[in-house]
């Protein structure tokens, strides 16, 4: 229920906030613990290609870069790409390194 009402408003809020890459890979968790992995990539990549929220708001460092790569490469796992999950997690594991 506490997942379905989390969707229900990141749905609400994320045209309003566009540019807040924290709730696209929130709604992406909340997804994927739904069993929506499909859709929960497919916010993943959407927040990969934002990249970080802008500073003006409060926000995650890595929610649309490392972060959001960790959890699709377990979407990946998941699926049964081992490869891709490989990639996307030494992808991950750099960005991570940049960011500190």
């Amino acid at each position: 229920r506490r997942d379905e009402d989390e969707l229900r408003l990141l749905d609400q809020w994320i045209p309003v906030y566009d540019d807040y890459t924290d709730l696209r890979y929130l709604r992406a968790m909340a997804r994927a613990r739904q069993g929506q992995v499909i859709q929960a990539a497919a916010d993943l990549v959407q927040a990969i290609a934002q990249g970080d929220a802008p500073v003006r708001y409060e926000r995650w460092v890595g929610a649309g870069s490392f972060l959001a790569l960790e959890a699709l490469a377990r979407i990946n796992r998941l699926l049964g790409r081992e490869e891709d999950a490989r990639t996307l997690e030494e992808v991950a594991r750099r960005r991570r390194e940049e960011a500190a």
